[in-house]
């Protein structure tokens, strides 16, 4: 198998395309989006269930709810942020020797 891949990459010239920095930027806005959109669905199933509202299922909304809570743990998107935003940080060192990735802003990233 690892000769394969070996075949593989001389046939391909033994040239690898590292991502650049915009496309890391952009793929850490779609994992932040992915994972706002599924807290957020947390979020409004929490407060159905805490409303007491006799007329909403809670067996329903507890079971909904634990899905939406194993999509987000299986989403890993805590350790994929943090190893997205490591590698623009280096990059970003590597071209100017500095980053402002670490500095909290929105608008970094």
């Amino acid at each position: 198998m690892a000769y394969q891949r070996f075949q593989l990459f001389n046939k391909l010239g033994g040239h690898v395309k590292k991502p650049s920095e915009e496309e890391l930027r952009e793929k850490v806005r779609e994992l932040q989006d992915e994972n706002n959109q599924l807290v957020g669905r947390k979020w409004e199933l929490e407060l159905q269930i805490a409303s007491n509202d006799p007329n909403i299922n809670t067996e329903e909304l507890r079971h909904r709810l634990k899905n939406v809570e194993q999509q987000i743990d299986r989403g890993n998107y805590q350790e994929q942020l943090k190893e997205l935003l490591t590698k623009i940080r280096d990059m970003e060192i590597e071209r100017t020797g500095h980053s402002k990735i670490n500095s909290g802003s929105p608008y970094t990233i």
